[in-house]
C-alpha cells in the first residue's frame, strides 16, 4: 500500500515538473530562472517516506483518540453503576440480621416443638 502511494505521489509530481516545455540547465552556484525546490532523488525519497510516516502516525493518533473516547465512555458508565446506592435489603448488614433473626426463630420453634412433644409423652 505504501509503495502504491509513493508511486502515485512521484507520478503526480512528475506531471507538475514537466508542465513547462523548455528544459533549463542549472549550474551549481547560479540562480535558477524559476521558483521551486531542487532536491536530490535520495533526499526526496526520504522526505516522501517521512511525509508518509507522518500521515500514518496521524491516522494512528485518530484511531487511538477514538478508542480513548470510547473507553472513557465505558468506564464512566461503569463508575456511575458502581456509585449507585444499593437497596437496603441487598446489603450484607441486612442479610446478617435476617439470618440472625431467622436462626433465633427456628431455634425458638425447635425448643417449643420439643417441649410440646415432651408434654404429650407425659
Amino acid at each position: 500500500m505504501k509503495f502504491a502511494i509513493i508511486i502515485w505521489l512521484i507520478l503526480s509530481f512528475c506531471g507538475l515538473s514537466f508542465a513547462q516545455d523548455k528544459v533549463v540547465p542549472v549550474a551549481e552556484g547560479t540562480a535558477a530562472p524559476f521558483t521551486g525546490l531542487l532536491v536530490p532523488e535520495a533526499r526526496f525519497t526520504k522526505m516522501l517516506e517521512a511525509d508518509l510516516a507522518v500521515e500514518d502516525l496521524k491516522g494512528q493518533l485518530k484511531i487511538q483518540q477514538g478508542l480513548t473516547v470510547k473507553l472513557e465512555q465505558v468506564y464512566s458508565a461503569r463508575l456511575e453503576e458502581a456509585v449507585k446506592p444499593v437497596a437496603f435489603y441487598q446489603t450484607p448488614e441486612f442479610n446478617r440480621w435476617v439470618g440472625f433473626f431467622l436462626g433465633v426463630a427456628v431455634t425458638g420453634l425447635a425448643i417449643w416443638g420439643g417441649s410440646e412433644i415432651v408434654k404429650a409423652v407425659r
